[in-house]
C-alpha cells in the first residue's frame, strides 16, 4: 500500500510540474517573441495558464503519469535510508535522467507523424540537425526543471522519514 501512496503522490506532483512547465514556457515564449504577444493580460492569462498547459497535460498524459509513479516510487526507494543531503543529490540524479528522457522521448512523440507519413524531407540530413538541436535544448530546459523538482521532493521525503523515525523526548 506504501508504494501505491508514493506512486499516486507522484502522479499529482508530476502533473502539477508538467501544468508549470508548460505555462513557463508560454509564458517565456510570449515576452520574448513579439508575434506571440497577446492584446490584454486577460488572453496571457487564458493562454498560458489555460488553454496551453491542459492540451499539453492531455497529449503528453502517457509520459507524464507514468514517469511521475515510476520517479515516486524511485525516490522513495533510493532515498529511505539516507540523509537528507543524499537524498536530494539522489534526487538530483533521478531528475536528470528523467530529463534526458523525456527530452528525447518527447521530441521522438512530436516526430512521429512526419516520421511515420510518407513526408518528402528534402533535406534530411539539416531535420535531423534541427531535430536533434530541439533534444538538446529540451533536454538543458527539462533536466535543470526536473532536478529541481525531484531534489525537493526527495528532501521532503527524506525530511518527514527522519522526523518519523526520531524519538519523543
Amino acid at each position: 500500500m506504501a508504494i501505491f501512496k508514493q506512486a499516486i503522490k507522484g502522479i499529482i506532483i508530476s502533473i502539477v510540474a508538467a501544468y508549470l512547465y508548460v505555462a513557463l514556457i508560454v509564458l517565456f515564449d510570449m515576452a520574448t517573441n513579439p508575434q506571440n504577444r497577446e492584446s490584454s493580460v486577460f488572453n496571457v492569462i487564458a493562454i498560458a495558464f489555460g488553454a496551453v498547459p491542459v492540451w499539453a497535460l492531455f497529449v503528453y498524459s502517457w509520459f507524464v503519469i507514468p514517469a511521475g509513479a515510476i520517479v515516486a516510487v524511485t525516490i522513495a526507494y533510493a532515498t529511505r535510508r539516507y540523509s537528507r543531503r543524499r537524498a536530494i543529490w539522489r534526487g538530483i540524479i533521478v531528475g536528470l535522467v528523467l530529463g534526458l528522457v523525456a527530452a528525447f522521448l518527447l521530441n521522438v512523440f512530436d516526430a512521429l507523424p512526419m516520421l511515420r507519413a510518407n513526408v518528402i524531407i528534402p533535406d534530411r540530413s539539416l531535420w535531423w540537425t534541427v531535430f536533434w538541436k530541439r533534444v538538446a535544448f529540451a533536454a538543458l530546459n527539462l533536466c535543470v526543471y526536473c532536478a529541481l523538482w525531484t531534489g525537493a521532493y526527495a528532501y521532503l521525503g527524506a525530511r518527514s522519514r527522519s522526523a518519523r523515525a526520531a524519538p519523543v523526548t
